[in-house]
């Protein structure tokens, strides 16, 4: 149910690092809220605008880039507090919990600023993670402790979705549908339009919707692989999944951590780590997604407590 006002913890002053007022800069020379270095020489030209959130021992930080030039990152003020950043709509508005309000937020100059505030403890939720968001708005959280999933109608209130052992993850399908994961690689589907389960022939974990694709990382092989469907458009289908479009298979010494497409569908990011005989740091590449299939552009490094959240194409700082 949406709170009659605000709560004052998300009206609360825009601060960055803790200071209030305009954006504070990173401190000199402190790699972990620095700009990230390019890997590839033409990078700076294959990448699409993100809001990316630093966890520091001196606090949260907040950056938006420009698609095109990661190495700038421009500090955004968000609402004060321990806020968790989620991903993006396909209209650019991005999904934030700070325990037990939920809020959709747009950029607006250097602010991440809320435009709706859901009260989550008024659905009988407590504190909560972000889920997911669809392209109507309807959003979805995970619990902080069980990490089980629930649904935010925009008439109000909390449709919790029963996934034994859930992972806390979904993602929004065209349709209708809700991805969701569990542990052993196990992906369900929920139709929010009748409150069912729907079959499902796909494993994997992390997943992540955009431009009538769906990605998971798929660990059932010897190395984990990122595989992106399509998605069936009407919910008469038998399955919400259509057939495969493509997959990615890293190098022996990168372990894929995580996999992400652009709301509008026009990227894939994957988050790798170092192998066990791997020297490389943590880092995130690019691939843009075309008919023809994934055509990879680029990479940037990418601190220990980072978070990346891609967003749609015409956002971003100007």
């Amino acid at each position: 149910m949406h709170s009659p006002r605000r709560p004052a913890i998300l009206a609360a002053l825009l601060v960055v690092g803790g200071a209030c007022g305009s954006p504070s800069p990173a401190p000199p020379g402190d790699p972990s809220t620095s700009p990230p270095a390019v890997v590839t020489p033409d990078a700076a030209n294959h990448h699409p605008a993100m809001v990316i959130r630093t966890d520091t021992d001196d606090g949260v930080r907040w950056w938006v880039t420009s698609p095109g030039a990661p190495p700038v990152r421009r500090p955004l003020a968000v609402p004060a507090g321990d806020v968790q950043l989620g991903p993006a709509g396909v209209d650019g508005s991005i999904l934030l919990t700070l325990g037990a309000t939920a809020a959709v937020a747009r950029l607006s100059g250097d602010e991440l600023a809320p435009v709706r505030v859901v009260d989550l403890g008024a659905g009988g939720l407590g504190a909560s993670i972000p889920g997911c968001i669809s392209e109507a708005g309807t959003i979805a959280v995970a619990d902080a402790d069980t990490l089980g999933i629930s649904v935010l109608p925009p008439e109000g209130g909390a449709v919790p979705i029963e996934v034994p052992l859930s992972l806390g993850e979904c993602a929004w399908l065209e349709n209708g549908s809700l991805v969701l994961s569990a542990e052993g690689d196990r992906l369900f589907a929920w139709d929010a339009g009748t409150g069912t389960e729907l079959p499902l022939a796909a494993t994997g974990r992390h997943p992540s919707s955009g431009g009538g694709l769906l990605s998971v990382v798929d660990r059932s092989g010897p190395r984990p692989v990122v595989v992106v469907r399509a998605t069936n458009a009407v919910r008469e289908e038998p399955d919400p999944l259509g057939a495969e479009r493509f997959r990615i298979l890293t190098g022996p010494n990168e372990l894929i951590a995580n996999a992400q497409l652009s709301p509008d569908g026009g990227w894939l990011a994957l988050t790798l780590d170092a192998g066990p005989e791997g020297t490389t740091s943590r880092r995130m590449r690019f691939y843009r997604v075309t008919v023809a299939g994934p055509e990879a552009t680029g990479e940037i490094q990418l601190g220990e407590r980072e978070q990346v959240t891609l967003l749609p194409a015409g956002t971003g700082m100007p």
